[in-house]
């Protein structure tokens, strides 16, 4: 497999996607001063509030504030997964343990590359059904993008059978229980 098809993060990508939500974060406060305030009530209908926009200090420590809301706690796990999961990929990257795995897959469904592909499918479909992991699966969309071109398929192909699939899963929500009542 060629190196060079890897998937790298340098330095500006990681700088160009730091500004990109930069801009994002300063845009949506912008909007504050634009969009009415308001809340949906338990009978889903629109509440609206007095004035406009927020404080720029409560924009500078919303990360915080989030963090300490009611759901921060999901947001806290959430995160530490994704760098536990991370780290310990980066781990076996650099071991070439990563390498082993992806060769012991395509030599064993050299074949039967389909079975593969539908198994992974499968696989995505039923995180995002059961469990709703969905941005979760970023963490492991490099190492089967990886597997995708070490089978012989595209970079997309790789994408879809993660994402896509995770996506698919998601929204069919098979086991979330929260839906409002209509």
């Amino acid at each position: 497999m060629d190196e060079e098809k890897i998937i790298k993060i340098n330095k500006r990508s990681f700088i160009t996607v730091c500004v990109v939500l930069v801009f994002f974060m300063i845009l949506s406060y912008g909007l504050t001063y634009i969009i009415p305030k308001g809340y949906f009530d338990e009978n889903l209908t629109y509440v609206p509030l007095e004035g406009k926009g927020y404080p720029f200090l409560k924009f500078l420590i919303s990360p915080f504030l989030t963090l300490g809301s009611e759901s921060g706690i999901s947001i806290i796990v959430i995160s530490l997964f994704l760098l536990i999961l991370s780290g310990s990929f980066n781990i076996i990257d650099k071991t070439k343990g990563l390498n082993s795995i992806i060769g012991f897959l395509v030599k064993k469904f050299e074949k039967r590359k389909y079975l593969l592909i539908y198994s992974i499918i499968l696989v995505f479909m039923l995180f995002g059904a059961l469990f709703g992991i969905f941005e979760e699966s970023v963490t492991l969309l490099p190492i089967i993008v990886f597997l995708a071109l070490a089978m012989g398929w595209d970079t997309f192909t790789g994408l879809s059978m993660c994402l896509l699939a995770a996506g698919f899963g998601f929204s069919s929500a098979i086991t979330n229980w929260s839906a409002p009542d209509f």
